[in-house]
């Protein structure tokens, strides 16, 4: 049975994927950036991800985004971690699309 994701890719007509790059203040790879690797390059030796365009997004100060965004609401703890984590996918996949955005204005 095909995995999710690839269904995913099918249905949906998927041409690519936004991957989070955790890198340190000082621009350092880390143990997450080694994991984000290893995770594309598992989906890019699968054959239903073969030619998909991956885009790194610099994922460093979106918990810190998030976390400022949601301090003011009473939120319980065992949801703020499942809302912080929707949050800041969401967080790094619009500033993926802003960057592509000033591109396509450059060109």
């Amino acid at each position: 049975m095909p995995h999710r994701r690839a269904l995913m890719v099918i249905k949906d007509n998927v041409a690519g994927f936004v991957v989070g790059y955790h890198v340190s203040i000082a621009g350092l790879r880390g143990l997450q950036t080694v994991k984000a690797d290893e995770f594309v390059s598992r989906l890019r030796n699968t054959e239903a991800f073969e030619g998909l365009v991956y885009s790194w997004e610099d994922e460093r100060f979106t918990s810190q985004v998030v976390a400022s965004m949601l301090k003011d609401y009473d939120i319980n703890p065992l949801i703020l971690k499942h809302i912080s984590d929707k949050f800041s996918a969401v967080n790094i996949l619009q500033a993926c699309l802003d960057r592509l955005n000033r591109l396509d204005r450059e060109m």
